[in-house]
């Protein structure tokens, strides 16, 4: 049995749970392939000594993230956890909002998600000097 926790904010822990260590005593290996890192790299799951389950904490930005588990190089999704369909395949994801209680960043949500999708000068400036931080690396 799988689940997982999370607290809803701009950065998010993201907790999975997987597979009792009682009833999965013959793994040699508990991994999970998604989430922030991608499909080609995969994070490995710690056995909680306490509540006896391979576990994975991960700070996650604002976004959607599929994932799969990965026990000894066989490739599954939790029916315990959200899924959603890729083509052909079945994969697991979690979704982190944004922090939904500060009016301001409501206010320029609301106003750069309409139709009209007008940036003020300020988020103009913003982006522009983090666009050139990111060409200088």
């Amino acid at each position: 049995m799988c689940s997982f926790t999370q607290r809803v904010a701009c950065q998010t822990l993201f907790k999975l749970q997987a597979v009792a260590y009682s009833a999965a005593k013959h793994l040699l290996l508990s991994q999970v392939a998604g989430l922030d890192v991608g499909w080609g790299q995969r994070l490995d799951l710690q056995l909680n000594a306490k509540s006896q389950r391979f576990e994975l904490e991960r700070e996650l930005p604002v976004g959607k993230f599929p994932y799969k588990f990965i026990f000894d190089d066989v490739w599954t999704y939790s029916a315990d956890h959200p899924t959603l369909l890729d083509g052909d395949s079945i994969n697991n994801y979690v979704e982190v909002m944004g922090n939904m209680s500060n009016p301001k960043i409501n206010a320029a949500r609301a106003r750069l998600l309409s139709e009209e999708g007008l940036m003020e000068q300020e988020e103009r400036e913003t982006i522009i000097n983090w666009l050139e931080t990111c060409d200088s690396v």
